[in-house]
C-alpha cells in the first residue's frame, strides 16, 4: 500500500500511538483513517488487532473480518482473526480462520498448530492429529508441534505415543515445563508413580514458581499414597494461592486419608470460607472429619436425611394416559439414546451404562419429567428456606442454576459406587423402570443407601447410613454433597433410572 492513501497520515499517527501503548487515542485515529478509506485493509487489521489487545474481541473480530473479507491473502488478519475467535470461545470459527491460512500455505507452521489446537478443542481429536502431524513434518525440530501432538496423542488414549512426543519435546526443548506437567500426568495414570514425582519435581527446579506445579506435585503424591506429603505441598500451594479451591480439595482429603480428621476439619472450614456461596462440596468432607472425631450429633445435623431430602410421587403429566405410559415412553428413549455407554470412565457405573446429557432432548416424556423436576426444586429450596434458614446447607442454595440430567442402566448385579455429586447444590433420581424382584421386596437390593463414604476418601468411624426404596414414578431431591451409592441386585431386567443435578450458575 502506497503513502498517498487518503487513510495515511491517520494511521501513521495512530501506529505511533499503538506502539505507545496509548490505545484509545489510537483507536480514535484508526477509526479516522477508516473513514477516509473504509476500504483499506491493513487499517481494518491493526484496530481489529488493537481492540483483541483490549479484549474486547467482539469488535476486534468485525474489523479483521473485514480486513480478511478485504484482502483474502492477508495471512496475519487471518491468523488474528483465528485468534479471537479462539479466545472468545468459538473454536469453529476459529478453525475456519486457520483453515483458510492452510489453503494458501500448506507449510504454514503456525496455523497447522493452531488448527490443530482448534480442533482438539472441539472434540475433533482425529483432525486434531493430522493438523499436528503436519506440522511435525513441516519442522520436525518445532518444540511447539511435538509438544501439541503429544497432547493429542493422549486425547485419543494413545499414552504411549503421547509420552514419546513428550519426551521428543523435551530434548528439543529440556526445559519445557508445560510438557514436562503433561509427561507426568500421564506417568501418573498409568501409576509410574516416582517418574511422575521426577518430573513434578524438575518443574519446580527449572521454575520454582511454576502455576499449579505444588498442586500438581500433590497430586501425584497422594495418587502414590504419600498423603503426609501431599498434604505438605497442597497446604503450601495453598500458601501460594489462599483461593486455590482445587488444592483446599485435596488437602481435605489427604488428611482424611492419613487420619487426621481435626486438620481436616480446620481444612474443611478453610475451604468453606473461600468457596463461592452457591458451593457445597466441603459439607461432604466435613461430615466425614466430624463422624471421624466422634462429634456423630454434629455430622447428623450436616447428613440429616429427614429434613434435608424431598420424596415425591409425580402425578401423571399432560399429554400422557397413565404413569405406565409415562414411563414407557421415558424408558423407550433412554434405551434408543444413541450415547448409551457401559461403565463410563471416571464415572460410579458399575455393571451398567449411562448416557451423557438428556434434558436437551424435545421428547415429549422427557420436557414433562423436566418440568416436574423444576417445580420439586423450587419446592424443595421454598421450603428449606422456611424451615432450616440457618443451616449451612440452605445457605448455599444458589438463587440461579440451570438442569443437567442423565439415565442409567443397570443390569444384573448392577451398581453404583459411594460418590457425591461435587459440582451440584441439589441432586435427584426420578425412577423409571424396576426389575421385578424389586416389586414388593423385602431386602435392600437395587436399593439407594446414603452415608456410605467412598473407599478413596478412607474413615473408620461407622457411617451414617439411610435407605430408600425406589419406586417407579417417584421423585427424590438431596443435597449434592450426600455421599450416596446403589444396592447390587439379582435380576433378568434392568434397572433404569434418570438422574440430575441442579448446577448452579452464579
Amino acid at each position: 500500500m502506497t503513502d498517498d492513501r487518503p487513510s495515511s497520515a491517520h494511521f501513521a499517527q495512530a501506529v505511533r500511538c499503538h506502539r505507545a501503548g496509548r490505545l484509545e487515542e489510537a483507536a480514535r485515529l484508526y477509526r479516522a483513517a477508516l473513514s477516509a478509506d473504509p476500504g483499506d485493509a491493513e487499517v481494518h487489521y491493526a484496530l481489529g488487532v488493537l481492540e483483541l489487545q483490549a479484549g474486547r474481541s467482539r469488535l476486534a473480530i468485525k474489523e479483521l473480518e473485514r480486513a480478511a473479507s478485504l484482502a483474502p491473502g492477508y495471512i496475519e488478519a487471518w491468523e488474528a482473526l483465528g485468534t479471537a475467535h479462539a479466545q472468545s470461545g468459538a473454536f469453529a470459527a476459529a478453525a475456519t480462520a486457520f483453515e483458510s491460512i492452510v489453503a494458501l500455505h500448506p507449510d504454514h507452521l503456525p496455523a497447522l498448530v493452531n488448527l490443530g489446537i482448534a480442533q482438539r478443542r472441539l472434540g475433533r481429536v482425529r483432525d486434531a492429529l493430522e493438523s499436528h502431524r503436519q506440522a511435525v513434518a513441516v519442522d520436525a525440530s518445532s518444540s511447539l508441534a511435538r509438544f501439541n501432538l503429544g497432547c493429542t496423542l493422549a486425547d485419543a488414549g494413545d499414552a504411549d505415543a503421547a509420552m514419546e512426543a513428550l519426551r521428543v519435546t523435551l530434548s528439543i526443548e529440556p526445559g519445557h515445563v508445560a510438557a514436562m506437567t503433561r509427561l507426568a500426568g500421564l506417568l501418573v495414570d498409568q501409576a509410574r508413580h516416582d517418574e511422575a514425582l521426577g518430573w513434578y519435581r524438575e518443574v519446580l527446579r527449572v521454575r520454582p514458581d511454576a502455576p499449579r506445579a505444588h498442586y500438581n506435585l500433590g497430586v501425584a503424591l497422594q495418587a502414590a499414597g504419600r498423603n503426609a506429603e501431599a498434604a505438605n505441598a497442597f497446604e503450601i500451594a495453598i500458601r501460594r494461592d489462599p483461593r486455590d479451591m482445587d488444592a483446599w480439595n485435596n488437602l481435605c482429603i489427604s488428611l482424611l486419608r492419613d487420619g487426621r480428621p481435626a486438620a481436616a476439619l480446620a481444612a474443611c472450614e478453610g475451604y468453606l470460607r473461600i468457596t463461592p456461596a452457591h458451593l457445597c462440596k466441603p459439607l461432604a468432607y466435613k461430615a466425614v472429619a466430624l463422624l471421624e472425631l466422634g462429634r456423630r450429633d454434629e455430622a447428623l445435623a450436616i447428613l440429616d436425611v429427614d429434613r434435608l431430602l424431598l420424596r415425591r410421587s409425580l402425578p401423571v403429566p399432560a399429554g400422557f394416559d397413565s404413569m405406565h405410559a409415562f414411563n414407557g415412553a421415558l424408558a423407550r428413549h433412554v434405551l434408543a439414546a444413541g450415547d448409551l455407554e457401559f461403565e463410563p470412565r471416571d464415572k460410579a457405573t458399575r455393571g451398567g451404562r449411562q448416557t451423557g446429557e438428556l434434558f436437551a432432548s424435545t421428547d415429549a416424556a422427557i420436557a414433562a419429567l423436566v418440568s416436574a423436576i423444576e417445580l420439586a426444586i423450587q419446592d424443595f429450596v421454598a421450603a428449606l428456606r422456611a424451615s432450616l434458614p440457618t443451616h449451612p446447607y440452605t445457605q448455599r442454595l444458589p438463587q440461579r442454576w440451570r438442569l443437567t440430567g442423565w439415565a442409567v442402566v443397570l443390569d444384573r448385579l448392577g451398581h453404583q459406587q459411594p460418590h457425591f455429586h461435587p459440582d451440584g447444590s441439589v441432586s435427584g433420581v426420578y425412577y423409571v423402570r424396576l426389575p421385578p424382584s424389586m416389586h414388593g421386596a423385602r431386602n435392600d437390593a437395587g436399593c439407594l443407601e446414603f452415608g456410605r463414604v467412598a473407599g478413596a476418601i478412607g474413615g473408620r468411624a461407622e457411617p451414617l447410613l439411610n435407605t430408600m426404596r425406589p419406586e417407579e414414578g417417584l421423585l427424590l431431591l438431596f443435597p449434592s454433597y450426600f455421599y450416596h451409592r446403589t444396592i447390587p441386585f439379582e435380576d433378568s431386567q434392568p434397572r433404569i433410572s434418570i438422574a440430575f443435578d441442579v448446577m448452579p450458575t452464579g
